[in-house]
Protein backbone atom coordinates (compact mmCIF):
# COMPACT_ATOMS: atom_id res chain seq x y z
CA UNK A 1 0.00 0.00 0.00
CA UNK A 2 1.31 3.45 -0.91
CA UNK A 3 -0.78 6.58 -1.20
CA UNK A 4 -0.49 10.35 -1.09
CA UNK A 5 -2.76 12.37 1.23
CA UNK A 6 -3.71 15.99 0.70
CA UNK A 7 -6.62 18.16 1.81
CA UNK A 8 -7.21 21.43 3.62
CA UNK A 9 -6.03 19.88 6.91
CA UNK A 10 -2.88 17.98 5.92
CA UNK A 11 -0.32 16.83 3.33
CA UNK A 12 1.66 13.61 3.48
CA UNK A 13 1.93 9.96 2.51
CA UNK A 14 1.16 6.52 3.89
CA UNK A 15 2.78 3.19 3.00
CA UNK A 16 2.77 -0.36 4.35
CA UNK A 17 1.15 -3.75 4.03
CA UNK A 18 -2.33 -5.27 4.37
CA UNK A 19 -2.33 -9.06 4.72
CA UNK A 20 -5.54 -11.00 4.03
CA UNK A 21 -5.79 -14.74 4.70
CA UNK A 22 -8.89 -16.95 4.45
CA UNK A 23 -10.56 -17.48 7.83
CA UNK A 24 -8.55 -14.79 9.56
CA UNK A 25 -9.03 -11.09 10.22
CA UNK A 26 -6.91 -8.83 7.99
CA UNK A 27 -3.58 -7.75 9.48
CA UNK A 28 -2.33 -4.25 8.79
CA UNK A 29 1.11 -2.70 9.14
CA UNK A 30 1.38 0.83 7.80
CA UNK A 31 3.44 3.91 8.49
CA UNK A 32 2.48 7.46 7.62
CA UNK A 33 4.19 10.83 7.67
CA UNK A 34 2.65 14.23 7.22
CA UNK A 35 4.64 17.37 6.52
CA UNK A 36 1.74 19.74 7.13
CA UNK A 37 -1.05 19.55 9.66
CA UNK A 38 -3.68 21.83 11.21
CA UNK A 39 -4.05 21.57 14.99
CA UNK A 40 -7.71 22.58 14.97
CA UNK A 41 -8.53 19.58 12.72
CA UNK A 42 -7.14 16.85 14.98
CA UNK A 43 -10.62 15.89 16.22
CA UNK A 44 -11.71 14.94 12.68
CA UNK A 45 -9.23 12.06 12.55
CA UNK A 46 -9.87 10.41 15.91
CA UNK A 47 -11.18 6.81 15.93
CA UNK A 48 -14.97 6.63 16.06
CA UNK A 49 -14.70 4.67 19.32
CA UNK A 50 -13.48 7.74 21.26
CA UNK A 51 -15.94 8.64 24.05
CA UNK A 52 -18.10 11.73 23.74
CA UNK A 53 -16.44 13.69 26.56
CA UNK A 54 -12.93 13.10 25.25
CA UNK A 55 -13.97 13.74 21.63
CA UNK A 56 -15.63 17.06 22.51
CA UNK A 57 -12.66 18.11 24.64
CA UNK A 58 -10.24 17.59 21.73
CA UNK A 59 -12.62 19.42 19.37
CA UNK A 60 -13.15 22.39 21.68
CA UNK A 61 -9.83 22.42 23.49
CA UNK A 62 -7.27 22.57 20.66
CA UNK A 63 -7.89 26.01 19.20
CA UNK A 64 -4.76 26.67 17.19
CA UNK A 65 -1.37 25.46 16.07
CA UNK A 66 0.31 23.84 13.11
CA UNK A 67 2.40 20.72 12.68
CA UNK A 68 5.42 20.37 10.38
CA UNK A 69 5.72 16.70 11.33
CA UNK A 70 3.13 14.04 12.13
CA UNK A 71 3.73 10.29 12.16
CA UNK A 72 1.16 7.50 12.03
CA UNK A 73 1.66 3.86 13.01
CA UNK A 74 -1.15 1.34 12.55
CA UNK A 75 -0.13 -2.25 13.21
CA UNK A 76 -2.11 -5.34 14.19
CA UNK A 77 -5.10 -7.53 13.48
CA UNK A 78 -8.05 -5.34 12.46
CA UNK A 79 -10.49 -7.32 14.59
CA UNK A 80 -8.65 -5.81 17.58
CA UNK A 81 -8.79 -2.24 16.26
CA UNK A 82 -8.43 0.39 17.80
CA UNK A 83 -6.15 -1.76 20.01
CA UNK A 84 -7.32 -0.20 23.27
CA UNK A 85 -7.27 -3.72 24.75
CA UNK A 86 -3.96 -4.73 23.19
CA UNK A 87 -3.21 -6.83 20.15
CA UNK A 88 -1.75 -4.01 18.09
CA UNK A 89 -0.65 -0.40 17.98
CA UNK A 90 -2.40 2.75 16.87
CA UNK A 91 -0.17 5.77 17.39
CA UNK A 92 -0.42 9.29 16.03
CA UNK A 93 2.39 11.64 17.08
CA UNK A 94 1.93 15.30 16.19
CA UNK A 95 4.67 17.88 16.51
CA UNK A 96 2.84 21.07 17.60
CA UNK A 97 3.98 24.62 16.92
CA UNK A 98 2.30 27.72 18.35
CA UNK A 99 -0.56 25.65 19.71
CA UNK A 100 -3.45 27.13 21.68
CA UNK A 101 -5.09 24.99 24.36
CA UNK A 102 -8.36 25.87 26.08
CA UNK A 103 -8.16 23.01 28.55
CA UNK A 104 -11.17 23.99 30.70
CA UNK A 105 -13.89 26.63 30.89
CA UNK A 106 -13.01 29.59 33.15
CA UNK A 107 -9.29 28.76 33.18
CA UNK A 108 -6.76 30.93 31.28
CA UNK A 109 -5.69 29.45 27.94
CA UNK A 110 -2.21 28.13 27.23
CA UNK A 111 -0.72 29.71 24.11
CA UNK A 112 2.48 29.34 22.10
CA UNK A 113 2.65 25.59 22.79
CA UNK A 114 5.58 23.76 21.24
CA UNK A 115 5.73 20.03 21.89
CA UNK A 116 4.24 16.66 21.00
CA UNK A 117 0.59 15.61 21.01
CA UNK A 118 0.43 11.81 20.99
CA UNK A 119 -2.48 9.40 20.69
CA UNK A 120 -1.35 5.88 21.60
CA UNK A 121 -4.11 3.29 21.63
CA UNK A 122 -6.52 4.54 24.33
CA UNK A 123 -4.33 7.33 25.80
CA UNK A 124 -3.80 10.94 24.77
CA UNK A 125 -0.70 12.83 25.97
CA UNK A 126 0.45 16.37 25.29
CA UNK A 127 4.07 17.01 26.27
CA UNK A 128 4.75 20.73 25.87
CA UNK A 129 8.36 21.81 25.97
CA UNK A 130 7.21 25.38 26.53
CA UNK A 131 4.27 27.73 26.16
CA UNK A 132 2.79 30.80 27.79
CA UNK A 133 -0.04 31.63 30.10
CA UNK A 134 -0.86 35.30 30.77
CA UNK A 135 2.74 36.39 30.24
CA UNK A 136 4.38 33.62 32.31
CA UNK A 137 6.60 31.09 30.58
CA UNK A 138 5.45 27.50 30.98
CA UNK A 139 7.91 24.64 31.21
CA UNK A 140 7.43 20.87 30.99
CA UNK A 141 3.64 20.96 30.79
CA UNK A 142 1.94 17.56 30.51
CA UNK A 143 -1.73 16.99 29.64
CA UNK A 144 -3.08 13.43 29.82
CA UNK A 145 -6.39 11.70 29.12
CA UNK A 146 -5.60 8.14 30.26
CA UNK A 147 -8.69 6.50 28.73
CA UNK A 148 -10.21 7.97 25.59
CA UNK A 149 -12.75 5.20 25.08
CA UNK A 150 -14.51 3.55 27.97
CA UNK A 151 -14.05 5.53 31.17
CA UNK A 152 -17.50 6.49 32.57
CA UNK A 153 -15.85 9.55 34.13
CA UNK A 154 -13.18 10.64 31.66
CA UNK A 155 -10.37 12.39 33.53
CA UNK A 156 -8.01 15.04 32.24
CA UNK A 157 -4.79 15.75 34.15
CA UNK A 158 -2.72 18.91 33.64
CA UNK A 159 0.64 19.24 35.35
CA UNK A 160 3.37 21.79 34.82
CA UNK A 161 5.46 24.60 36.12
CA UNK A 162 5.95 28.19 35.08
CA UNK A 163 8.33 31.04 35.74
CA UNK A 164 7.78 34.73 35.21
CA UNK A 165 6.63 37.96 36.84
CA UNK A 166 4.67 37.44 40.04
CA UNK A 167 2.15 39.97 38.67
CA UNK A 168 1.35 37.46 35.88
CA UNK A 169 0.66 34.72 38.43
CA UNK A 170 -1.66 37.06 40.34
CA UNK A 171 -3.55 37.58 37.06
CA UNK A 172 -3.73 33.80 36.62
CA UNK A 173 -5.26 33.42 40.09
CA UNK A 174 -7.77 36.22 39.52
CA UNK A 175 -8.90 34.77 36.16
CA UNK A 176 -9.29 31.18 37.32
CA UNK A 177 -11.30 29.25 39.94
CA UNK A 178 -8.16 29.32 42.12
CA UNK A 179 -9.32 32.80 43.17
CA UNK A 180 -12.30 31.34 45.01
CA UNK A 181 -10.21 28.56 46.57
CA UNK A 182 -7.90 31.23 48.02
CA UNK A 183 -10.73 33.38 49.41
CA UNK A 184 -10.10 36.09 46.77
CA UNK A 185 -7.45 37.55 49.05
CA UNK A 186 -5.22 38.28 46.04
CA UNK A 187 -7.78 40.62 44.44
CA UNK A 188 -5.99 43.76 45.63
CA UNK A 189 -2.44 42.42 45.78
CA UNK A 190 0.32 44.08 43.80
CA UNK A 191 3.76 42.61 43.23
CA UNK A 192 7.08 43.19 41.54
CA UNK A 193 9.71 40.53 41.00
CA UNK A 194 9.78 36.99 39.64
CA UNK A 195 8.27 33.75 40.91
CA UNK A 196 7.69 30.09 40.08
CA UNK A 197 4.42 28.20 39.96
CA UNK A 198 3.90 24.43 40.17
CA UNK A 199 0.37 23.33 39.29
CA UNK A 200 -1.64 20.13 38.97
CA UNK A 201 -5.27 19.94 37.84
CA UNK A 202 -7.35 16.77 37.77
CA UNK A 203 -10.56 17.41 35.84
CA UNK A 204 -13.56 15.13 35.25
CA UNK A 205 -14.51 16.21 31.72
CA UNK A 206 -18.20 15.62 32.37
CA UNK A 207 -18.15 17.78 35.53
CA UNK A 208 -15.42 20.40 35.39
CA UNK A 209 -16.79 21.93 38.61
CA UNK A 210 -15.35 18.92 40.48
CA UNK A 211 -11.82 19.80 39.42
CA UNK A 212 -9.16 19.06 42.04
CA UNK A 213 -6.29 21.53 42.27
CA UNK A 214 -2.88 21.36 43.92
CA UNK A 215 -0.36 24.14 43.47
CA UNK A 216 2.68 25.81 44.93
CA UNK A 217 3.84 29.35 44.30
CA UNK A 218 7.36 30.43 45.25
CA UNK A 219 8.17 34.17 45.16
CA UNK A 220 11.82 34.95 44.53
CA UNK A 221 12.81 37.92 46.68
CA UNK A 222 9.69 39.84 45.61
CA UNK A 223 8.07 43.05 46.80
CA UNK A 224 4.38 42.50 47.59
CA UNK A 225 1.61 44.79 48.82
CA UNK A 226 -1.45 42.93 50.11
CA UNK A 227 -3.63 46.00 49.59
CA UNK A 228 -3.53 49.80 49.82
CA UNK A 229 -4.28 49.76 53.56
CA UNK A 230 -1.22 47.75 54.66
CA UNK A 231 2.47 48.60 54.29
CA UNK A 232 4.30 46.74 51.56
CA UNK A 233 6.61 43.77 52.11
CA UNK A 234 10.03 43.43 50.48
CA UNK A 235 12.41 40.51 50.00
CA UNK A 236 9.51 38.03 50.28
CA UNK A 237 10.60 34.38 50.46
CA UNK A 238 8.95 31.04 51.22
CA UNK A 239 5.99 29.44 49.45
CA UNK A 240 2.21 29.49 49.16
CA UNK A 241 0.61 26.05 48.86
CA UNK A 242 -2.97 25.91 47.65
CA UNK A 243 -5.61 23.32 46.79
CA UNK A 244 -9.31 23.45 45.98
CA UNK A 245 -9.79 23.40 49.79
CA UNK A 246 -7.72 26.48 50.62
CA UNK A 247 -4.28 28.07 50.93
CA UNK A 248 -1.44 27.83 53.44
CA UNK A 249 1.92 29.55 53.74
CA UNK A 250 5.16 27.63 54.17
CA UNK A 251 8.31 29.22 55.59
CA UNK A 252 7.22 32.72 54.65
CA UNK A 253 9.51 35.59 55.50
CA UNK A 254 9.98 39.20 54.39
CA UNK A 255 11.24 42.59 55.42
CA UNK A 256 8.87 45.26 56.76
CA UNK A 257 10.19 48.79 57.18
CA UNK A 258 13.62 47.27 56.64
CA UNK A 259 13.27 44.77 59.51
CA UNK A 260 13.01 40.96 59.03
CA UNK A 261 9.65 39.37 59.90
CA UNK A 262 8.26 35.83 59.95
CA UNK A 263 4.81 35.28 58.43
CA UNK A 264 2.22 32.55 58.88
CA UNK A 265 -0.84 32.39 56.65
CA UNK A 266 -3.79 30.02 56.18
CA UNK A 267 -7.32 30.20 54.82
CA UNK A 268 -10.40 29.70 57.00
CA UNK A 269 -14.12 29.19 56.50
CA UNK A 270 -16.19 31.98 55.05
CA UNK A 271 -13.63 33.10 52.49
CA UNK A 272 -11.26 34.52 55.10
CA UNK A 273 -7.48 34.30 55.21
CA UNK A 274 -5.74 34.60 58.57
CA UNK A 275 -2.17 35.88 58.67
CA UNK A 276 0.23 36.86 61.40
CA UNK A 277 3.59 38.58 61.22
CA UNK A 278 6.19 38.62 63.98
CA UNK A 279 9.25 40.85 64.05
CA UNK A 280 10.88 43.99 65.37
CA UNK A 281 9.61 47.55 65.27
CA UNK A 282 12.02 50.43 65.73
CA UNK A 283 11.11 53.70 67.38
CA UNK A 284 11.49 55.46 64.02
CA UNK A 285 8.89 53.11 62.51
CA UNK A 286 6.43 53.58 65.36
CA UNK A 287 6.85 57.35 65.31
CA UNK A 288 4.86 57.76 62.10
CA UNK A 289 1.69 56.66 63.94
CA UNK A 290 2.26 58.61 67.18
CA UNK A 291 1.19 62.15 68.09
CA UNK A 292 3.76 64.83 67.47
CA UNK A 293 4.31 65.21 71.21
CA UNK A 294 5.60 61.65 71.39
CA UNK A 295 7.24 60.87 68.06
CA UNK A 296 10.49 62.68 68.97
CA UNK A 297 10.65 61.28 72.53
CA UNK A 298 10.85 57.52 71.92
CA UNK A 299 13.92 55.48 71.15
CA UNK A 300 15.02 51.86 70.93
CA UNK A 301 12.94 49.03 69.50
CA UNK A 302 10.52 46.27 70.48
CA UNK A 303 9.09 42.95 69.33
CA UNK A 304 5.55 42.95 67.99
CA UNK A 305 2.99 40.64 66.42
CA UNK A 306 0.41 41.69 63.85
CA UNK A 307 -2.72 39.55 63.43
CA UNK A 308 -4.49 40.13 60.13
CA UNK A 309 -7.82 38.85 58.76
CA UNK A 310 -8.20 39.31 55.02
CA UNK A 311 -11.62 39.27 53.38
CA UNK A 312 -12.58 40.31 49.87
CA UNK A 313 -12.02 44.10 49.84
CA UNK A 314 -11.60 44.41 53.62
CA UNK A 315 -8.89 43.84 56.20
CA UNK A 316 -8.77 43.67 60.00
CA UNK A 317 -5.44 44.42 61.70
CA UNK A 318 -4.51 44.00 65.35
CA UNK A 319 -1.03 44.84 66.63
CA UNK A 320 0.27 43.47 69.94
CA UNK A 321 3.48 44.37 71.78
CA UNK A 322 4.66 44.55 75.40
CA UNK A 323 6.87 47.54 74.37
CA UNK A 324 9.90 45.96 76.02
CA UNK A 325 13.02 47.64 74.63
CA UNK A 326 11.49 51.06 74.05
CA UNK A 327 12.43 54.17 76.00
CA UNK A 328 10.33 57.32 76.44
CA UNK A 329 11.94 60.65 77.28
CA UNK A 330 9.32 62.55 79.31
Amino acid sequence: VHCELSNLDLDGQVQGNLTVQPGRAPVIDIQGRLNRGNGTAVWRYLPRQVGDDAYLWVKRGILGGTSPETTLTLRGSLDRYPFDKGGGLLQIAIRMQDGVLDYATNWPRITGINGWLTFRNNTMTLDAEHGQILGARLETVKVVIPDLYYSPDTMLTVTGQASGPTAAFLDFIRQSPVNEYMGRFTDEMKATGPGRLHLQLVMPLSEIDRTRVAGRFVPQDDSIALNDQLPGLTNVTGALNFTDAGVKGEGLGARLFGQPIAISLASAKGGRVHASATGSLTAATLARWLPDALDRRISGGTRAQADIVLRPRSVDLKLNSNLAGLAIDL
